[in-house]
C-alpha cells in the first residue's frame, strides 16, 4: 500500500514539472497591438481648381437728384380720377388727379364766356368811339365859320368824354370779371394736383373706391430719373472710381450701373465722401431712399487649387489640413496657401486637385 503511494506521488511531480519544460515556440502569442482609429464620422471636402475671388459687399442708396412730393391742398373731398401710375413718364404742368368738383368746372366756363361776352363789348365799344370821333371831327373840318368850328368841337369833346366813361365803366367790369374767373380757376386747381417738373412717377398713393384727400398726406412723387443717382458714403466710396462699371443688386434683381462724376449730372457733392453710380437703364419704379448691393472684386486668383476654409487649420506658425490615412486614421499634413475669402482659401502647396480632406 505504501508503494502505491509513492509511485502517485512520483506522476504529480513529474506533470507539474512537465509545464515548465514547454518550447519556447509553442507558447500562445500575446494579443497584438492595433493601430487607433476614429470612431468619429468625419465630413469631407475635396480640393478643388477655379478662380477664387476676395469680394466686399457694399451698401447703396437711391437718391433722385430732382424731386417733388405732392399732395391735395384740401381734405376731407372724395377723389374723382387719377392720370398716371407709378412709373408714368410726366412733363411739368401735367395733370395728376382731381378731386371731385362738384359743379365748379360748370361755373367757371359761366364766368369765362361772361368774360368774353365783355371783352367783345369793349371791343366793340372802341370801335363805335373811333367811328365817332372821326364823323366829330368831320363836321370840324366842314365848319365854314368860327362859331359853327367851335360847335364841332364841343361836340367832338362831348362825344369823346361820353365814350370815355362807358370804356371806362365796361373796363372795369372786365377787371371784376377777370378775378371773377381767377378766382372760379383757383377753387378748381385747388382740387387738382399738377407737377411742376419732368420726371417719373416714383410713389403713387393707393386709392380704393370711395377714397378721400388729406392735405398732410404724400400722394405722388415725382422724380427726374436721368440725373438720379445711387451713392455710396464712407469709407467704401474709396474703393469706386470713375467709369467703373458695376452691378447693383436691389429687389432680388440685378441691374448695372456706371460710376459717374456728379458734376456731369449737374449735382452738388456731398459733404463726406461719397460715390455716385448712375443706373445704365433708369428705374422709373425706384423711389428715394431705396437700398442696393454692390459685390465689389477686390483681389482674384485665377486656375487655382483651393478649399473650403473651414478645412485648413493653423496651429502657431504652421498651416495644416487634416485627413484619413489608408488605414482610416486622421492625420495631417502642412500646406501652403494664398488668398483667402472667407469661404475659400487658395492652396499654393501640400494638396493635389480631387484629394479628399476633414472639413470640420
Amino acid at each position: 500500500m505504501r508503494g502505491k503511494h509513492i509511485v502517485s506521488l512520483l506522476c504529480l511531480v513529474m506533470l507539474l514539472s512537465g509545464c515548465g519544460l514547454m518550447p519556447q515556440e509553442a507558447r500562445l502569442p500575446q494579443a497584438p497591438v492595433v493601430k487607433e482609429v476614429e470612431d468619429a464620422q468625419h465630413t469631407m471636402t475635396t480640393v478643388m481648381r477655379g478662380d477664387v475671388v476676395l469680394t466686399q459687399n457694399v451698401r447703396c442708396q437711391y437718391k433722385p437728384a430732382k424731386s417733388e412730393s405732392l399732395s391735395f391742398s384740401i381734405s376731407g373731398e372724395l377723389v374723382e380720377k387719377v392720370y398716371v401710375q407709378p412709373g408714368d413718364s410726366v412733363e411739368a404742368g401735367d395733370l395728376l388727379a382731381q378731386l371731385e368738383m362738384g359743379g365748379l368746372e360748370e361755373s367757371l366756363i359761366q364766368e369765362q364766356n361772361t368774360l368774353e361776352r365783355l371783352s367783345l363789348d369793349l371791343e366793340q365799344l372802341s370801335e363805335q368811339k373811333d367811328l365817332a370821333l372821326r364823323k366829330a371831327q368831320v363836321y370840324i373840318n366842314a365848319a365854314t365859320d368860327w362859331s359853327s368850328r367851335q360847335d364841332a368841337n364841343d361836340q367832338y369833346a362831348r362825344t369823346e368824354t361820353d365814350y370815355d366813361l362807358k370804356i371806362k365803366s365796361l373796363e372795369d367790369s372786365v377787371l371784376i370779371q377777370q378775378k371773377k374767373v381767377q378766382e372760379a380757376e383757383d377753387k378748381i386747381r385747388s382740387r387738382c394736383i399738377y407737377t411742376s417738373i419732368a420726371g417719373s412717377v416714383t410713389y403713387m398713393r393707393s386709392f380704393e373706391e370711395g377714397a378721400v384727400s388729406n392735405e398732410f398726406e404724400r400722394v405722388f412723387t415725382i422724380s427726374d430719373i436721368a440725373s438720379s443717382v445711387f451713392l455710396v458714403t464712407g469709407k467704401d466710396a474709396a474703393l469706386f472710381t470713375v467709369g467703373d462699371r458695376v452691378t447693383i443688386t436691389y429687389d432680388k434683381e440685378d441691374h448695372e450701373g456706371i460710376v459717374v462724376d456728379p458734376k456731369s449730372l449737374g449735382l452738388e457733392e456731398e459733404a463726406e465722401e461719397t460715390a455716385y453710380i448712375s443706373l445704365e437703364v433708369p428705374d422709373p419704379a425706384l423711389e428715394e431712399g431705396k437700398n442696393g448691393n454692390i459685390i465689389l472684386a477686390l483681389e482674384e486668383a485665377k486656375d487655382v487649387l483651393y478649399v473650403k476654409s473651414s478645412a485648413v487649420k493653423k496651429l502657431e506658425d504652421r498651416t495644416v489640413v487634416f485627413y484619413l490615412d489608408e488605414e482610416g486614421m486622421k492625420s495631417m499634413k502642412d500646406v501652403e496657401i494664398g488668398l483667402e475669402t472667407g469661404e475659400y482659401t487658395e492652396i499654393r502647396s501640400g494638396l493635389e486637385e480631387g484629394e479628399e480632406i476633414i472639413d470640420e
